[in-house]
């Protein structure tokens, strides 16, 4: 029966597809689908597009499940090959105004800019500049962007996701964007960051269209590299049910714990081939892999020669199976496959991460990759072993002499704990440190987070930081509330201060850890947003200097009060401002922030996931309340993992948890409270909360 629904919820998915396609399909200026070998446009305007760069981009077979069959096209994004595009000649059906859409399938395998699509830039500007329109992802960080120019002369406006995109595997991107409406960006469907827009777009060039590249081709450029497919141009934003439609219905996964994190005796840095990129679905598409390592795969440095892949997975479980993907680099004929583990010990350890003696799986083969597009995986049953660390400890490989790597590994089981995460959003913040990627999103993402609860040291991207007075804000009193959509009795809250440490600039070192919160308030509040005050004066522990590596959060007792929202009312930092004081010192030292911030509430206390009608079970019916609410952002019975949108994420929460009931779920799909990407198990319905005034 199982099997039967699947296939009725594709066919549904499919059929609501093409009612989409049949109405929107005037508004469809350019489609590139490259499929036959060529870059035409299907969209009935004529936008032909040619290859251009020595050597000319290639097409491959390589192309997303979703679509089917076909063909992409394949870039090489380096000094060497920055000329490759495709370029489609203007003409008056790519002058858009007013509103627009971007989208396409990309699999990036770089760390640099990497060009969609960009019409630029405008006359008279310089090449590097954004034009009528440029879709990107940015380098290093691996967020989409946005930009065009404003009618003047150099003048790039741009806008970012908070959604990154990952290497090695296809990923559907999009952008729709309204003139001084918003920007919305799209990941594989889902919401991927709202910005509101500031307006002045709309300015035509006489540069031509580029996909894969831009303007400044000739100088170097942001070619991208990797592979595109099924490129898109509309000159209307469309909804988010109609980009979920562009990505299609959810493949099917293999189910494992989230927020799992590792480390390795070794990792091969200059692509990327880290510990953390074969637990994070990198690489992973569906059930298979693909074939590119950089960013998507493990790899030893060469020189290691007792090569160990080490997974945390928060707390204690009981772990039902690995599932395993061998090392799937295909190079060419003779690497890169025997890098594959070949044979390896399995060890546990507990909450203490002690392993021991022996092995509770010893000399555990596993099959060399087929270096394709495929579903190798092999699982290993762990027979409900009791761990919250896992090693898997190389033996041999399968004939490399030097490297030694995997592809990715799940992680099946359950939470052994009397106390469940609390999944939770920002509901209001007094400000966010602008241009550094230190939004207060981070302290409930567990971007920052390593192995055995450390949390990195590089503040960009995992922390929180305020606004201060810096380039001339104004938050002299900084606060941060946080929403866990519906009431919970709240255990306790675990809390990880400001770290940021900068080696490379000694004299700064005590300055920058004394943006740690050092006094603050913490009130809560009920559903009717009314603060009270739970906690006065409370004192946080500075971080320590060069904390990367190390654990050290605080456990603040909440006593199991009951609370929607928790408001951190900061009081002062180490570097000694008390922001009581309205007439205090001003510069550096106004600077507040935090690394990370969990909640954490009895088991038993929270709602069946994947249970969005609330009748005990998970059945079709709560497939229905998914399917009639997504795309919301208000009504969110459905989100089922908690980031505040209903989308295609919600459904594989449904599907992973379908047939379970409320007399099962403690013990079968209680999430790990080592993270906050967990299940959601309690229903999130974004609201505002009063902001306390302060006794001058």
């Amino acid at each position: 029966m199982r099997k039967r629904s699947r296939r009725l919820l594709v066919l549904a998915w499919f059929v609501s597809s093409v009612a989409w396609s049949l109405s929107a399909q005037a508004d469809l200026v350019g489609h590139w689908t490259f499929d036959n070998g060529t870059a035409s446009d299907s969209s009935g305007f004529g936008n032909n597009g040619f290859e251009l760069g020595t050597p000319l981009p290639e097409y491959s077979t390589d192309v997303p499940l979703q679509l089917g069959g076909g063909q992409s096209l394949s870039f090489i994004g380096d000094a060497t090959h920055f000329e490759q595009r495709v370029e489609v000649l203007t003409n008056a059906t790519l002058d858009i105004a007013g509103a627009i859409t971007m989208a396409a399938w990309v699999n990036p395998t770089g760390s640099g800019w990497d060009a969609i699509m960009a019409k630029s830039p405008l006359d008279g500007s310089g090449s590097n500049h954004a034009g009528s329109f440029e879709f990107r992802i940015e380098n290093g960080g691996r967020r989409l962007q946005f930009l065009h120019q404003q009618g003047g002369v150099d003048d790039t406006v741009g806008y970012s996701s908070t959604g990154t995109v990952n290497n090695g595997t296809w990923s559907h991107v999009a952008v729709t964007a309204v003139d001084s409406g918003e920007v919305n960006f799209y990941i594989n469907g889902a919401l991927a960051g709202t910005s509101v827009h500031n307006g002045n777009f709309g300015f035509f060039t006489s540069s031509p269209l580029y996909i894969g590249n831009r303007g400044d081709f000739a100088n170097l450029g942001t070619p991208f590299d990797g592979a595109i497919d099924d490129v898109r141009l509309y000159n209307e934003a469309l909804t988010a049910t109609q980009i979920q439609d562009l990505f299609g219905p959810p493949l099917e996964e293999y189910p494992g714990l989230t927020g799992v994190r590792a480390r390795a005796s070794s990792e091969y840095l200059p692509d990327g081939r880290l510990a953390v990129n074969a637990v994070n679905n990198n690489g992973i598409q569906g059930k298979t892999h693909g074939t590119s390592p950089g960013g998507a795969m493990w790899l030893t440095d060469g020189v290691d020669a007792a090569p160990e892949f080490n997974i945390d997975l928060g707390s204690v479980h009981t772990v039902d199976q690995l599932r395993v993907w061998n090392y799937n680099e295909n190079a060419n004929a003779t690497c890169c496959l025997d890098r594959g583990v070949k044979t390896a010990d399995i060890y546990v350890a507990g909450a203490d991460g002690v392993f021991g003696a022996a092995p509770v799986i010893s000399g555990q083969s596993f099959a060399r990759a087929p270096g394709a597009t495929e579903d190798f995986s092999e699982v290993i049953s762990l027979g409900g072993v009791q761990a919250r660390y896992i090693k898997i400890d190389v033996t041999e490989n399968h004939g490399d002499a030097s490297f030694t790597g995997l592809s990715e590994v799940k992680v099946t089981g359950s939470v052994v704990a009397e106390l469940a995460p609390i999944p939770a959003i920002i509901s209001q913040v007094s400000s966010d440190l602008g241009g550094f990627e230190r939004g207060s999103a981070h302290l409930v993402d567990g971007s920052g987070l390593l192995y055995a609860d450390a949390h990195s040291v590089n503040p960009d991207g995992s922390m929180w930081l305020n606004q201060g007075t810096f380039g001339g804000g104004n938050d002299v009193e900084p606060e941060i509330t946080f929403d866990f959509g519906s009431e919970q009795n709240i255990d306790r809250m675990k809390i990880w201060n400001y770290n940021e440490y900068r080696p490379d600039l000694p004299d700064r070192l005590e300055e920058l850890l004394g943006r740690g919160v050092k006094q603050t308030d913490i009130l809560v509040a009920g559903e009717d947003g009314v603060f009270t005050t739970l906690f006065q004066g409370l004192e946080l522990a500075r971080a320590p200097e060069g904390g990367d590596g190390l654990d050290f959060s605080e456990t603040i007792d909440f006593g199991g009060v009951k609370a929607r929202y928790v408001k951190l009312d900061i009081l002062s930092n180490y570097n000694g401002r008390d922001f009581t004081d309205p007439f205090g010192d001003d510069g550096l030292a106004n600077f507040a922030g935090l690394s990370e911030v969990q909640f954490f509430a009895t088991v038993g206390g929270t709602a069946l996931p994947g249970d969005y009608n609330g009748n005990g079970s998970v059945d079709a019916a709560d497939y229905t309340v998914w399917k009639d609410n997504f795309g919301s952002t208000s009504d969110l019975a459905a989100d089922g993992n908690g980031n505040g949108v209903i989308d295609a994420a919600d459904y594989t929460v449904w599907k992973d948890n379908f047939g379970s009931t409320a007399a099962v779920a403690q013990a079968t799909v209680t999430p790990e409270p080592g993270t906050m990407l967990c299940v959601l198990q309690v229903l999130l319905l974004g609201a505002g909360a009063v902001r306390r005034r302060r006794v001058q």
